[in-house]
Order: structure tokens, then C-alpha cells, then sequence
């Protein structure tokens, strides 16, 4: 009876670690970055780090973190943001499929500044390596 009682802990436990594993976890992908719309694709490497259950992520080396835009059963939507006003006008998306890791992004900013960027590529999972700790 204890044995079994005992397996039964190390089994929930095992299956909640393993779930908290998979709402945190690190993204490394290969893909192109266009500068300008009519501009050429170059290759480009880059990565994410991803918390799901506090709903963060951060680029590569993670100097910032940036709330999640939305989760979804098929994908994360890391930034939507539009903005069309007398002061700014500009289109900025980029987002995750959690079913095959493909990733798009694009900006497009008229005003103030015109800035165009389009990245794309495919991501893999990899163990999560963190955010950078509070000072204070």
C-alpha cells in the first residue's frame, strides 16, 4: 500500500514538473530579416525566451522582458500593436506557430519615422535558460 501510494507522488510529480517545463522554454530560430519592403531577405539567427504561465518573453540576450500579446491553442502572439493617428501610424505584429515553429514579423511605421522590418523563420524548442534576476 505505501508503495503505491509512493509511486503515485513520484507520478504527480513528475507530470507537474514536466508540465511547468513545457510553459517555460526557450526558442531558437533560423530565418531572414528584410530591412526595407523592396529589400533583399538576409539570413539571420535568433531567439526568444518564453514563459507562458506569466505570459513574458524576451529577445535573445534578454535585456527586456515584454508582456505576451495572446496565447493560442496554435500559436503566440508575442507583440499586435496598431496605431493609426495624426501623430503615428505604423502596423506591428510578430507571432509563433506551436505547431510547426514557424515565426513571422513585421513593423511597418510611416510616421513619424518610415521603418520597414520583416523577419521570418523556424523556430525550435530548447531548455529554458531564464530571465535576468531583479537587483532590486
Amino acid at each position: 500500500m505505501r508503495f503505491a501510494f509512493l509511486l503515485g507522488t513520484v507520478v504527480a510529480l513528475t507530470v507537474a514538473s514536466s508540465a511547468q517545463a513545457a510553459d517555460q522554454f526557450d526558442l531558437a530560430c533560423d530565418g531572414t530579416r528584410k530591412a526595407k519592403s523592396d529589400g533583399e531577405a538576409v539570413p539571420h539567427k535568433f531567439g526568444f525566451r518564453i514563459d507562458l504561465q506569466n505570459k513574458v518573453w524576451c529577445w535573445d540576450h534578454c535585456e527586456v522582458t515584454f508582456p505576451i500579446a495572446e496565447v493560442l491553442p496554435d500559436r503566440i502572439i508575442f507583440t499586435r500593436e496598431d496605431d493609426d493617428s495624426y501623430q503615428r501610424r505604423r502596423h506591428i505584429e510578430s507571432w509563433v506557430s506551436r505547431r510547426d515553429g514557424k515565426f513571422e514579423s513585421i513593423m511597418i511605421i510611416v510616421r513619424p519615422f518610415p521603418t520597414f522590418v520583416e523577419t521570418k523563420g523556424t523556430c525550435t524548442v530548447k531548455p529554458f535558460t531564464g530571465f535576468p534576476k531583479a537587483m532590486f
